[in-house]
């Protein structure tokens, strides 16, 4: 789905309040910006990227012939966050957590590639650090273009704006799911306690159905009782949407975002589409 939206409180001359958001795919980025004092959505834009092999070195020539092409992107942001190509990442506790040690989380997890180091977003609120790997042929094409910007696993932006939309004196469990184009991410909380997160790939409506309902089964948790907030890439019609509802009772999609304001064109895409770029917001 081509996404381009502009609101007319959008103004180029003052890009230095605005912050960058970048969610970027092995063949796609979609874009956002948003005023940083007002919380104010402004524009929200997609790009399909050509990158017929799938593979790093593709995509950073598409990225670099976009960059050219892009006027927008060479002004001066007061804010740049991007988050990563999916990849494998671990979450580890912070107490447990050794940053010299922070290859070794990923050694079951990953084969020798073009993934040259290892990175960490640190969650502090949330006692965590997500652990992923990271191809330096793509972080030095992002940084040549935006030298003060900063990089994220996918997986963040989720967990601090799942745990953002939860209430302060909210009661109980809530599980999350996120759909992405290939991979369904999971979530539960406790109140604003973290209890799980795992993402999971997937083909199939079966798929996305076996895993929810095994993590209900793996924390004892009941589908008759413990409600189901769904985002990303999914609408109530949908196989994957009715084949859920038929297993879980109380199931909803994620309506409101507390960080975020949406003026008139952007009531054109439910929030919860783009919940993940989104929540760049909430990366410092």
């Amino acid at each position: 789905m081509s996404i381009n939206i502009i609101e007319s409180e959008f103004n180029k001359k003052d890009s230095s309040a605005y912050q960058l958001s970048i969610l970027l795919g092995m063949d796609s980025l979609v874009y956002f910006l948003f005023d940083v004092g007002t919380q104010q959505a402004l524009l929200l834009k997609s790009v399909p990227l050509e990158n017929p092999q799938n593979n790093v070195q593709g995509l950073c020539e598409s990225l670099k012939q976009f960059f050219g092409q892009e006027d927008l992107f060479s002004y001066l942001f007061r804010r740049v966050r991007i988050a990563l190509p999916s990849s494998v990442s671990a979450i580890v506790p912070a107490r447990l957590f050794n940053e010299a040690e922070r290859a070794t989380y990923l050694e079951e997890l990953i084969s020798d590639g073009p993934h040259s180091y290892v990175q960490h977003d640190e969650l502090g609120d949330m006692g965590v650090n997500i652990v992923y790997p990271v191809a330096t042929e793509l972080v030095a094409t992002l940084k040549k273009q935006f030298p003060t910007g900063k990089f994220f696993s996918p997986s963040t932006p989720l967990l601090l704006g799942f745990k953002k939309t939860i209430d302060i004196d909210e009661r109980g469990t809530t599980v999350f799911a996120y759909l992405a184009e290939d991979k369904v991410y999971i979530l539960a909380f406790e109140k604003q306690n973290l209890l799980f997160f795992n993402a999971y790939p997937f083909q199939a409506t079966s798929d996305v159905m076996y895993f929810v309902l095994l993590v209900y089964e793996q924390l004892n948790l009941s589908p008759a009782e413990i409600p189901l907030v769904l985002s990303g890439n999914i609408v109530a019609d949908s196989d994957i949407y009715r084949t859920l509802y038929r297993y879980v009772a109380d199931i909803r999609f994620l309506e409101e975002l507390p960080f975020l304001k949406f003026g008139r064109k952007f009531q054109e895409i439910p929030p919860y589409f783009n919940f993940n770029l989104y929540s760049l917001a909430l990366c410092k």
